[in-house]
């Protein structure tokens, strides 16, 4: 990965789509000129930091007004997984696998250090009720976990986050909205 996006030609939005959603046995590796790209689950399954490290490097100088982190949902139970491979081997794999699939380390880590960096951050990351897969395809599967996100940012912690990460957004803004300030809705 290079040290700052800035050193890329400006893809196509299309082609940036494709290049991070490459996600390796689901979907084709995405090549732009002598560049090969895959979904970084496997460097960063929680991009937070690294758009962080970016924005610095992008407009260096530049007040961050915050770091909005979005996920897309964890399980608070974890299923129970057996096999018929080797104790060793299958371990290795569900290592490996849960590597590639874990977000949070990165949110604790931020979650401790960015309140002594003067930099807002919220994390958004509702709790599911089961197991979901990559290649979900069901319709009322992906409606109910679009349901769930829903619910999560519309109730609770998550609609307070929301209604604070509104706030700081319009005051960061050069010019704020006419007549916003009063209440934030979403």
């Amino acid at each position: 990965m290079p040290s700052s996006s800035a050193s890329l030609d400006a893809p196509r939005c299309s082609q940036a789509l494709l290049a991070t959603t490459a996600a390796p046995t689901y979907f084709p590796e995405c090549v732009m000129g002598r560049s090969t790209f895959q979904d970084g689950a496997l460097l960063a399954n929680n991009p937070a930091a690294i758009a962080l490290h970016e924005a610095k490097l992008l407009f260096p100088g530049c007040r961050i007004a915050c770091l909005a982190s979005f996920g897309t949902g964890v399980r608070s139970v974890s299923d129970t997984v057996k096999s018929t491979m080797a104790p060793s081997w299958f371990n290795t794999m569900q290592t490996l696998v849960r590597a590639a699939t874990r977000t949070e380390e990165v949110h604790h880590l931020l979650a401790d250090t960015m309140p002594g960096c003067g930099i807002p951050y919220f994390r958004f990351q509702p709790q599911l009720p089961y197991k979901t897969v990559i290649d979900e395809t069901s319709f009322d599967k992906l409606r109910e976990l679009q349901a769930f996100g829903h619910n999560h940012v519309s109730h609770g912690i998550g609609a307070q986050q929301i209604e604070e990460l509104a706030r700081v957004l319009i005051e960061a803004s050069p010019d704020p909205p006419v007549g916003v300030g009063a209440e934030v809705r979403v």
